[in-house]
């Protein structure tokens, strides 16, 4: 998938030729930080909502740097032993109460989403991407350019909104 469609499918306005997000949908849930440096709390309590509406979580969306920083904060427990014993030379978590990680700059530091997109939403692609190149306009062809277009026309279909949940962390 690219750029844009990263940007759009969470954040996208609906006024085209913008999808509309998944966070602008009307009828997502919302959870707030239940305390500084308690992400993945935060986290599962997200979860907990889409599972009392009969979803179940398959991803979380995070910005990079809330994501690395919850990863590697050491919480030296009796029961994680700092980096659980084996972080930062082990192997590395692949995520976060199960659910698959998605680092992404679309999601603003101090937000996440969490959801259930197999069963929430769906992205229809109308027409598989199409490249064309060209050197006809004006003066291309002389100057030797070359005009590029990209395009993939697609939707986003999200049927429950309840199966989402936009939230915060705190640091």
């Amino acid at each position: 998938r690219g750029f844009r469609e990263e940007q759009h499918t969470p954040n996208g306005n609906g006024m085209a030729p913008d999808l509309r997000g998944i966070r602008q949908t009307t009828g997502l849930q919302t959870q707030a930080s239940v305390g500084a440096g308690e992400a993945a709390a935060t986290i599962g309590r997200a979860i907990g909502k889409i599972e009392l509406v009969d979803g179940e979580a398959d991803f979380l969306a995070m910005n990079p740097g809330d994501f690395w920083l919850m990863m590697t904060t050491r919480h030296a427990t009796q029961f994680d032993a700092g980096f659980g014993g084996q972080l930062p030379y082990g192997t590395a978590p692949t995520g976060v109460w199960g659910l698959t990680p998605i680092r992404t700059p679309a999601i603003e530091a101090l937000k996440f989403l969490v959801g259930s997109g197999r069963l929430g939403a769906a992205i229809f692609d109308r027409q598989q991407t199409v490249i064309r190149t060209g050197n006809q306009h004006a003066s291309y062809f002389i100057e030797n350019k070359i005009a590029i277009l990209a395009e993939e026309r697609l939707g986003l279909g999200v049927f429950r909104p309840d199966y989402f949940v936009e939230g915060t962390v705190a640091w």
